[in-house]
């Protein structure tokens, strides 16, 4: 089996913003993202796409994204939000282990799909930050 980064950032082998986990269900903001707050949401298992994961797993991995975005919109006040699965190379999935963008969108900010962004240095820490501080309020 191929080396997964996924994988590797659910069991801990590459350090990462994690916002919480699950049994389950593991959730980190995005090294890459689109917009500030951008979190992946993931299986720890691999589960290639939505074609072959369980009912039962998909079902849990789309509870936890939808309570991470509430969570991002009462920690990061947003005004809209794409909740987005990639399906395969040819439906642009880049990582063939599934998961589930939660994308913050804010007003007058426009994002074009592809277009990423950097966190400025320290900005990603302080956003998970933010986002935990939520979670327990």
């Amino acid at each position: 089996m191929n080396p997964c980064i996924l994988c590797d950032i659910a069991s801990g082998k590459i350090p990462t913003a994690k916002l919480y986990e699950t049994d389950d269900v593991f959730v980190f903001l995005d090294n890459n993202p689109l917009s500030i707050g951008h979190t992946l949401v993931i299986p720890k298992s691999h589960e290639s796409d939505t074609f072959t994961i369980s009912e039962k797993l998909f079902g849990s991995v789309m509870i936890e994204a939808k309570r991470t975005a509430h969570i991002l919109e009462k920690a990061l006040h947003l005004d809209g939000m794409n909740v987005l699965i990639n399906n395969r190379p040819d439906g642009g999935q880049e990582l063939l282990h599934l998961h589930v963008h939660v994308i913050p969108r804010y007003k007058g900010v426009p994002m074009h799909f592809g277009e990423r962004m950097q966190y400025k240095e320290g900005e990603q820490k302080e956003v998970a930050e933010k986002i935990r501080a939520a979670m327990n309020s």
